[in-house]
């Protein structure tokens, strides 16, 4: 067995050992496909077994620290539930106008508007696609960092809010469009600052 199994091996046994609701089972196996993706990606760059066992013990948290942050996630069942209230309280919202044509998109905007609040309040950037994608990183910041990225993306959802809102007495698909497309730049420096 190489180094590189015995890791894996190791790894995925303390995480499991740490999480013992099967619940959890999803996250262990994506956590362990992410691992082996990573070592596949090393391995076709060249590089050698002690470099990518050096570069695994950084860029993965400790199996306990990663349960740890599972559990306070919400990564239970009531976190599910509460998942699925507000998914399903967006879904609402959006289908309102449908009912009742005089809300136009004030229903798109207030989402945008409470987006916004929570992540300036929160400090939750995982609104933002990649975030979500570099979640182990963005982690690993400094709060400061977090900080200054929250308030850029709260400001980005509230200036797209208003221009939802405003949308409804003028015609600004112009102006919303040029919004939309203001999230690459926005992305892009999102991951060069959650970048080690």
């Amino acid at each position: 067995m190489s180094l590189l199994d015995e890791f894996v091996r190791t790894y995925i046994m303390k995480l499991s050992n740490s999480l013992h609701d099967p619940h959890y089972q999803n996250y262990i196996e994506e956590v362990k496909s992410h691992i082996l993706n990573y070592i596949e990606e090393a391995q076709e760059k060249g590089k050698g077994e002690g470099e990518i066992l050096k570069e695994l013990k950084v860029e993965f948290m400790a199996p306990e620290q990663l349960a740890e942050e599972f559990a306070q996630e919400g990564g239970s069942k009531g976190g599910s539930k509460q998942s699925l209230l507000f998914i399903s309280s967006i879904i609402i919202a959006l289908a309102l106008p449908v009912f009742f044509k005089q809300l136009g998109t004030i229903p798109l905007a207030m989402i945008l508007f409470i987006y916004s609040f929570i992540v300036l309040i929160k400090k939750d950037l995982l609104f933002f696609a990649v975030s979500r994608r570099n979640i182990h990183k963005l982690k690993k910041q400094k709060k400061e960092v977090i900080k200054k990225l929250s308030f850029l993306g709260s400001i980005y959802l509230f200036l797209l809010g208003v221009i939802v809102l405003l949308n409804n007495h003028f015609d600004l698909n112009v102006l919303f469009l040029i919004a939309l497309l203001m999230n690459i730049p926005i992305s892009i420096y999102i991951k060069k600052n959650i970048a080690y």
